[in-house]
């Protein structure tokens, strides 16, 4: 059941990483090379067996049809309320239909029920950055970063926000951080906020 978050986190990273308005995000542009590895890792994710109900919906998200894997993780929980994976999956879904307060609740309660749920932490805080709230979205890079140390998405996100708020050193730090752990962004915005 993890490879349908799998893949739908790798399209909520880009997706959150599109939608942030940045300063040093602007300047930065994904090269060919980029684009060719992503469509590569999308590939292998969308190769993966999944399995249930979750299939089903995943299959109704990959559509784009939003509504009707909502309704069917709905029935889901119904009757598995404590499936962290379908409130990940049905807040993906909502986001997607720009329910913003409604895919906050449900990552909120995918975290409830899987404590170390990194992900759900990091797509739950592009959600409060999209919607202006640095400070809870810092909290959320944060927790996830102290579930998986090695989450490069989360310092690189992170550090945008960071130098947002006029952080700068703490902002190239955990740019530094991602471009260690091989951030494909990372040393161009680095080079971009005056870090190196």
């Amino acid at each position: 059941m993890r490879q349908i978050h799998l893949l739908l986190l790798f399209f909520y990273i880009f997706w959150g990483v599109a939608c942030q308005n940045k300063q040093v995000q602007n300047s930065t542009a994904t090269t060919s090379q980029e684009e060719k590895e992503q469509k590569k890792e999308n590939q292998q994710t969308n190769s993966l067996q999944i399995e249930g109900v979750n299939k089903e919906a995943y299959l109704k998200i990959e559509q784009g049809d939003y509504p009707a894997a909502i309704k069917i993780l709905d029935k889901n929980l119904t009757d598995n309320p404590n499936d962290a994976e379908a409130y990940f999956n049905r807040a993906f879904a909502k986001k997607n239909l720009k329910d913003f307060k409604g895919a906050i609740e449900d990552y909120t309660q995918a975290i409830r029920c899987e404590k170390n749920y990194f992900e759900a932490y990091f797509n739950r805080a592009n959600i409060y950055d999209f919607l202006g709230d640095k400070n809870k979205a810092i909290e959320d890079h944060t927790a996830a970063i102290n579930i998986n140390a090695d989450f490069n998405s989360a310092y690189y996100n992170r550090g945008l926000l960071l130098y947002e708020m006029g952080k700068k050193q703490e902002a190239c730090a955990d740019f530094a951080k991602a471009d260690a752990l091989k951030h494909p962004k990372a040393k161009d915005t680095m080079q971009k906020a005056g870090c190196l």
